[in-house]
């Protein structure tokens, strides 16, 4: 059906959702089957006969009532690694995945699928084998990307630039000269200095190493390590593995507020570790 402003169809989430509008309102519908209706009622509503939850939360519930009693033991959605398992195993995971897939009469994209894979790209990231790192093929895009002039090139750069901000030691004081000019008082049409410069190829070129971040493993302790500047705050979050060999799991930086920057240095120190223990609390 071709999609006007009166009735549309979209797939957001892997569900099908017709949008139409009633007396200028715009409404949403989560779209099934006939025969796969009184299965959805049955998780789309709290109690019988009672009123629709709204589409994010119908999609959630419909996508954790039917999937996730059954398979949290095995998968989990957006994961960032891949527990060791043997061939085995891994068959009858995936047996299991397609059982409940087949008894809710629901279909996977096989082009979209991967099997039996010590690494998959996953979101822009290489995911497996007790580790993951930024997809090469991604972070290509860093090295060849010009110096932005206006501020809508400046905003578009750190965006893109920030998913990857937990491979990057201390990211917000590194680009804090760049985030300044997309401040209200800086004019559209960028004013470049040195300061602007060396920043740009700094993140650039941090952007360019990123390394590899490893699995939390949850029977070792945890290393914290803090520092905080007049203007950012970093932490680092490691492990050491059994030869000794220390192992990042993820960094974390946060910019300070005007009134932040006000304080002494023990309060700033004490701030970091703060909200390092917040970030990391699981």
């Amino acid at each position: 059906m071709a999609r006007t402003e009166e009735n549309a169809y979209a797939i957001r989430d892997g569900v099908l959702i017709h949008t139409e509008y009633i007396c200028g309102e715009k409404v949403k519908q989560v779209v099934f089957t006939k025969c796969k209706r009184d299965e959805v009622l049955r998780v789309a509503h709290e109690i019988p006969l009672a009123g629709h939850l709204g589409e994010q939360k119908t999609k959630q519930r419909i996508k954790y009532s039917f999937f996730w009693p059954e398979i949290k033991k095995d998968a989990k959605e957006f994961c960032q690694t891949c527990k060791p398992q043997s061939w085995n195993d891994h068959l009858l995971h995936v047996d299991s995945v397609f059982h409940k897939l087949r008894a809710v009469g629901l279909t996977v994209n096989l082009e979209k699928c991967a099997f039996g894979k010590n690494q998959v790209k996953f979101l822009g990231h290489i995911v497996g084998s007790g580790q993951h790192s930024p997809d090469p093929e991604k972070a290509e895009v860093f090295k060849i990307v010009s110096r932005p002039t206006t501020k809508k090139e400046l905003r578009s750069f750190l965006g893109l630039a920030s998913y990857y901000r937990y491979y990057i030691p201390n990211f917000a004081e590194i680009v804090l000269p760049l985030t300044d000019l997309t401040k209200e008082k800086v004019s559209n049409i960028l004013p470049w200095s040195i300061e602007e410069e060396k920043a740009f190829v700094k993140i650039k070129d941090e952007l360019d190493r990123m390394p590899s971040l490893h699995t939390p493993d949850i029977s070792r302790p945890f290393w914290l390590y803090t520092d905080a500047s007049a203007t950012a705050i970093g932490v680092c979050l490691a492990q050491y593995d059994d030869v000794a060999k220390e192992l990042p799991i993820a960094f974390f930086s946060k910019k300070l507020i005007p009134t932040q920057m006000k304080w002494s240095t023990i309060e700033i120190e004490a701030f970091c570790v703060l909200e390092a223990l917040k970030k990391f609390d699981t």
